[in-house]
């Protein structure tokens, strides 16, 4: 018979011929499995540097616990710009506070503050054709800010 086993005492069974589809059908799933987490650990990694990306240079001011809400980048003949918008759950005033005086150290300076409508205008020290704008809106006790960086307008 085909595929059948025939014990030493002559009787002959089909049941450990048929038990390797399952040890193959086992291994399947196992694989198949493994290759799904790899799937969701990539996904998961990207996601993660997703919420690291920035086009603000690196010694930029960054405001620590701030989560990342957007990113939009400009590159064209007459110039760039970089925009990002963040989420704080600090105070408008104490996101204000921490760029106001960030941005008036380094390679930064600050030409304007606006409390009335929450924008501090800045530019580089060693390239004014590098500069931009701080919008910081209150909501509560959370805040939300954006940055504009232009660089050769």
């Amino acid at each position: 018979m085909g595929g059948a086993y025939s014990s030493p005492s002559g009787y002959t069974s089909r049941r450990r011929a048929r038990r390797w589809p399952w040890v193959v059908f086992a291994i399947g799933i196992a694989l198949g499995l493994a290759v799904e987490g790899l799937v969701v650990v990539g996904i998961y990694n990207t996601v993660r540097q997703v919420g690291k990306a920035t086009c603000l240079p690196s010694d930029f001011p960054t405001y620590q616990g701030a989560s990342l809400a957007g990113l939009h980048v400009y590159t064209g003949t007459d110039g760039s710009s970089c925009d990002m918008v963040f989420n704080s759950e600090d105070s408008a005033s104490q996101v204000t506070d921490f760029y106001t005086t960030r941005l008036d150290q380094g390679d930064w300076q600050t030409d304007a503050v606006s409390q009335a409508d929450g924008t501090v205008t800045f530019e580089r020290r060693g390239n004014s054709g590098v500069h931009g704008t701080l919008r910081i809106l209150g909501r509560g006790v959370h805040s939300t800010f954006e940055v504009v960086l232009q660089s050769g307008r």
